[in-house]
Parts: structure tokens; C-alpha cells; sequence
């Protein structure tokens, strides 16, 4: 029986960082695998895309999910001072960003499926398989990491949470405290962390008319809530998968 579920999503338009076709590819590495898995997908990209080839993706459960489905990008309007410090403004749109801050929402709502009854849940990244260097290790870092368990919400880092940095830095440039395609744990703790970004995120498009990075505002909810996560040391690469 199994214990532990993938989550991941893809949305197309987001931004110019990756062609469509090569979003599909990296994505179906993940899909293909034999963990159990819930990806939420729009329905033109799912019926042109994976539809004609369920057959391929045997543990893979597809939900429908739409631009307008995310209460982030519905505020998209709101976010008039919308200008982040970055090096590929192509990348990191308000679109892209609004993508990235509703990883927790598709984690929460893939609990409160609960299609394949497990107690722990992952956000893995659509496109991770870029960072990896061969498919039969993918296979293995993925079989591994749903064998863990965790009580608390597990998270991959790149630099040191002890070295803080204030709200405005946060809302300008990219910080690197967590790396952004994993964390997971247990049900109670990841619909916690869930609902603390909702918030954290509404507030921060009421009060500063923007968004910022979903690491970033990971951070900030991190701040005031130590207790919740569980970090541990990764780059962007194999290690995200391996140190999980």
C-alpha cells in the first residue's frame, strides 16, 4: 500500500523561460514513474498532451485545472507595483510567480483528495528532471524519497536560515533560503503551511499592490513559524531529490 503521494502541476504561458514541448518532456519523465502521483493540468494541455497516452502514466492522477482556477492569478490586476530586481524578466512574471506561490494550494487540494490514501504528501516540481543527470537515478530518488516519512514539513534550503533578511529585500530580489521544487511531510503540517501562505500571499497583494518569489514568501511565513519546518541542505540539483 502506499504511503506517499507526489503532487505536481503544470500551466502553460506563464512566462518564456521553456518551450511547451519541452515542458512536456521533462513533465512526463515525472509522470511516467511508478509512485503514485496527482498533476494538476489544463484541460487543452492534458487532452493535446497525456490523454491519448493515459496507458503510460498507470499511477499518474490528472485534475483539470485552469489559469482562472488560481485565486493568485484572479488578482493579477492588483499587483500594480509589480517590479522585482531580476537578471530574466522573461522568467519571473506576475503570471509565473502567481504559478509558484500556489504550490502549497495544489499540495492542500491533493490532501483533501486524498485519491490514494497516503499520510504523506510531495510537492516535486513539473519540469525537476532537468536538474538530473539520468533517468534510472531519477527513478531511484524519487522511489527513495516516498519512502521517508516526515511530522513536519521537510524542505530543501540553499543558504543559511540563520543570516536574515528584512521584508523589502524579499519583496525585490530572489533569496535563496529554500531552493523551491521539494518539500513534503504529513497532512496536518502541510495544509498548516498551506494556509499560512494563502494568507501570507493575500495579505502581501492587498498591502504592496505585488508578489514576490514563492521561496521568498516561504521565507517569511519560515520566520514566524520555526517550529513547522524541517529543513535540510540542498542545491539545484541531485540533491534536492537525494538530501530529502
Amino acid at each position: 500500500m502506499a504511503t506517499t503521494t507526489i503532487v505536481t502541476a503544470f500551466i502553460s504561458g506563464a512566462n518564456n523561460h521553456r518551450d511547451l514541448d519541452t515542458y512536456m518532456t521533462l513533465g512526463a519523465k515525472l509522470l511516467v514513474q511508478t509512485v503514485p502521483t496527482v498533476c494538476f493540468i489544463e484541460k487543452d494541455i492534458y487532452f493535446k498532451h497525456f490523454h491519448y497516452k493515459a496507458h503510460d502514466f498507470p499511477q499518474t492522477i490528472f485534475r483539470l485545472f485552469e489559469k482562472t482556477d488560481n485565486y493568485i492569478y484572479m488578482r493579477k490586476e492588483e499587483m500594480s507595483l509589480f517590479n522585482p530586481i531580476t537578471d530574466n524578466p522573461g522568467k519571473d512574471t506576475r503570471e509565473y510567480m502567481s504559478i509558484q506561490c500556489h504550490k502549497t494550494e495544489w499540495v492542500r487540494m491533493a490532501i483533501e483528495m486524498d485519491p490514494f490514501h497516503t499520510e504523506q504528501f510531495i510537492w516535486v516540481d513539473f519540469g525537476i528532471f532537468h536538474i538530473m543527470d539520468n533517468e534510472d537515478k531519477f527513478r531511484l530518488s524519487l522511489q527513495n524519497i516516498t519512502n521517508n516519512r516526515y511530522n513536519g514539513v521537510r524542505i530543501a534550503g540553499c543558504w543559511d536560515l540563520s543570516k536574515h533578511s528584512n521584508e523589502s529585500a524579499l519583496m525585490q530580489k530572489i533569496h535563496w533560503y529554500f531552493a523551491g521544487g521539494i518539500f513534503g511531510g504529513d497532512k496536518r503540517n502541510l495544509q498548516s503551511f498551506a494556509a499560512l501562505m494563502k494568507t501570507a500571499v493575500n495579505q502581501i497583494i492587498t498591502d504592496k499592490k505585488s508578489l514576490t518569489w514563492e521561496v521568498n514568501i516561504w521565507y517569511m511565513v519560515y520566520k514566524n513559524h520555526r517550529t513547522l519546518f524541517l529543513p535540510y541542505f540542498a542545491k539545484h540539483d541531485c540533491t534536492i531529490l537525494d538530501n530529502y
